[in-house]
């Protein structure tokens, strides 16, 4: 595998992890590109096959299916081993891949761990789709994200969708954060210390007290554990708060949301509320729209095989019948014979049948406790 120059390219080469930056908001933020080593050698062979010596398109692989981009979660950035795994995956099935790292994350400027608002998260989101659909006019684009990223994904999709309806082929979320449970009266208080202290760390979020609730192959965890550019410190005012108003905007545009889209939960999710993806499934108006519960945690994609596998699958079936040139799988989909959860009730049943019940526990569960506990 291999990963190409984007904008600003600080290697010439084709390589594993290269870097490159886009400007988001007058920020230069990195941008990391996945493309698969074959697509790379089929186009240098066709370019020596026709004895052109021009530069190589690189960015438009002769069998790309598509390009998707991916949207990092709180606290960690494009190359965090979550989302590269998810970023690998889809490279070696022929998909360009994109991911930003949001300012104040990953290789990104900023201060460490600080959301100023989710407009801002909105607007850098757009940004790199623009990006991307400047590169790959004719491409079909997905959007993808995890916890964060998801409600990401979910807010951008609906602002793509305003300008045009069918600039997005659909959209990948993983145990999305759409529901976060907070009191009125914590609200309240939140808004109050933004105004007052937005930089300020409030609660402990360090990783090695969440990771053995989100990753269930040891491998894996230690891989996450092991991250050098996460961020782990204490969660920001202005940070919770953006998550905070990320969800509630998510919550309030889903019957606009009409694109395509596939939502992975996790039964033993203890980090998200799965109460929201099946809102998102029951209130969305899309026509083309899958619910798939696993027994499993947080991080899909650091589960044990076999159920790894079955994910990964999962993944890649869903994106190849509405990729490029797969015109029999886009008739399917037109005639109604997608995957659909039915109903509100049997979305709940995917979720907890056969599964022993946890405590759900939101990304603000820290915030209220350090602010608010002895209130509670």
């Amino acid at each position: 595998m291999a990963c190409t120059s984007c904008s600003r390219p600080l290697s010439t080469s084709p390589k594993r992890s290269s870097v490159n930056t886009i400007t988001s908001r007058g920020i230069e933020c990195a941008v990391h590109t996945w493309i698969s080593s074959e697509q790379l050698l089929t186009n240098i062979q066709s370019e020596r096959r026709s004895h052109q010596y021009c530069e190589l398109d690189f960015e438009n692989p002769p069998d790309i299916k598509g390009v998707v981009i991916i949207y990092h979660g709180y606290g960690a950035h494009s190359r965090f081993p979550t989302v590269r795994y998810l970023a690998e995956l889809l490279s070696k099935s022929d998909y360009v891949v994109y991911g930003l790292d949001f300012p104040g994350h990953g290789l990104s400027p900023g201060l460490r761990g600080y959301v100023g608002s989710s407009r801002d998260l909105i607007e850098d989101g757009v940004n790199i789709f623009a990006f991307a659909k400047k590169r790959h006019p004719n491409i079909p684009i997905f959007l993808a994200g995890a916890s964060m990223g998801g409600a990401i994904a979910i807010a951008v999709a609906e602002r793509i969708s305003k300008v045009n309806k069918n600039a997005l082929q659909g959209m990948l979320l993983l145990a999305p954060m759409i529901r976060i449970n907070v009191s009125c009266l914590h609200k309240t208080f939140l808004r109050v210390f933004r105004q007052i202290m937005p930089k300020v760390g409030i609660s402990t979020t360090a990783e090695e007290d969440t990771t053995p609730n989100q990753y269930n192959d040891p491998a894996r965890r230690a891989e996450a554990l092991k991250d050098d550019l996460s961020y782990s410190g204490s969660l920001r005012v202005a940070s919770a708060q953006s998550c905070l108003d990320l969800s509630t905007k998510v919550k309030r545009i889903i019957p606009e949301i009409t694109c395509p889209f596939l939502c992975l939960i996790a039964s033993n999710d203890v980090i998200v509320d799965n109460e929201g993806s099946m809102e998102l499934m029951m209130r969305s108006p899309s026509q083309d729209k899958t619910l798939k519960a696993y027994n499993a945690l947080h991080g899909l994609l650091c589960e044990k095989k076999p159920l790894r596998v079955e994910i990964e699958r999962d993944i890649i079936h869903w994106l190849n019948k509405r990729s490029k040139n797969n015109q029999e799988s886009k008739r399917d989909i037109i005639n109604g014979r997608s995957e659909v959860v039915p109903s509100y009730g049997r979305c709940k049943e995917l979720v907890t049948d056969g599964v022993r019940k946890v405590e759900n526990h939101s990304v603000l569960q820290d915030l209220e406790n350090a602010l608010f506990g002895e209130m509670s």
